[in-house]
């Protein structure tokens, strides 16, 4: 199972809060104060649905990975964030100067031991993996061994999702329809014109086995901790992002009409839109192999 699925749940549900959250504001500041919901409500007074009824892959096929660690050098334009670049590039030096190596065997300058006994790593990182244990500690002679660890970035899978703006007739009130046509006239104008609306993600690097492990690499003596601590600092920290929304009209009035029947609705005047939203981008911890390091060496 991809490991990616935990930040495409998060995600989801961040954009689901945040758009409700951002058509509340947009009504309210046009006079139209409504509660919000994904369906249609049983009773009450009027509320703005928002029903997604179609999510479509705008992407390819196949989501692409790019090296994170080990990355010594920063590449141009490669689609991975600056900061997690950083991160990588710092976390690579530390994992190659700190790391046990062993006797060259070719023209490569140096040759990390791809399965270096835990008790000669720095001691945060040897901590780090023995409360991992397996598949990260293996074992040779007695001695638990080490695997290197290798970090992927997963590209985003571009998505767009559907939506259907309605006020339903529940419990009609005689103003209804005067409530109705500010709301979704509004929305119909924000959409054209805002085009985003933010959206919080609570962090970008959640806890777990890669967040310890950078914290660990932070914690060695090395000139590139300070530049890594830095860093997970960063993401871990709340931060805003931006959704775009776009008008869209491929519901034609027989499409609507059978919207209609199936909620068990009247027809009614319907906003339709699309979210667009990158899924699945982030970074994966792997074990791995020895790493391809050819244009660095240990400091003396």
């Amino acid at each position: 199972m991809t490991p990616v699925l935990p930040q495409v749940g998060r995600t989801v549900d961040a954009v689901r809060q945040g758009l409700h959250r951002w058509l509340g504001e947009v009504c309210a500041a046009a006079g139209a104060p409504l509660p919000v919901s994904g369906a249609v409500p049983a009773s009450g007074g009027p509320t703005l649905v928002a029903l997604p009824y179609q999510i479509l892959l705008e992407s390819n096929a196949s989501a692409s990975t790019l090296p994170l660690v080990p990355v010594l050098h920063e590449p141009a334009n490669d689609g991975v964030p600056a900061l997690w670049r950083r991160m990588g590039i710092a976390a690579t030096r530390i994992v190659v100067e700190s790391y046990p190596s062993r006797a060259a065997s070719g023209p490569a300058p140096i040759a990390l031991d791809p399965a270096p006994e835990v008790a000669r790593l720095p001691g945060p990182v040897a901590a780090w993996y023995r409360r991992q244990g397996a598949p990260w500690v293996t074992t040779g002679a007695g001695e638990p061994l080490a695997v290197l660890p290798t970090v992927e970035w997963h590209s985003p899978i571009a998505l767009a999702i559907r939506f259907a703006l309605l006020v339903p007739a529940v419990d009609a009130r005689p103003d209804h329809d005067a409530v109705q046509l500010r709301a979704l006239a509004a929305c119909a104008a924000a959409v054209r014109l805002d085009r985003h609306f933010p959206i919080r993600e609570e962090t970008a690097l959640p806890p777990g086995p890669l967040r310890e492990l950078l914290e660990a690499l932070s914690a060695v003596d090395h000139a590139e901790a300070p530049t890594l601590r830095e860093a997970v600092t960063s993401l871990t920290r709340p931060r805003e992002l931006a959704v775009g929304v776009a008008p869209h009209q491929d519901l034609n009035d027989h499409d609507l009409a059978l919207v209609m029947q199936a909620l068990r609705q009247p027809m009614q005047p319907t906003v339709v839109f699309s979210v667009r939203v990158g899924l699945g981008a982030g970074p994966v911890l792997v074990p791995g192999v020895t790493p391809s390091v050819p244009s660095v060496e240990k400091r003396a």
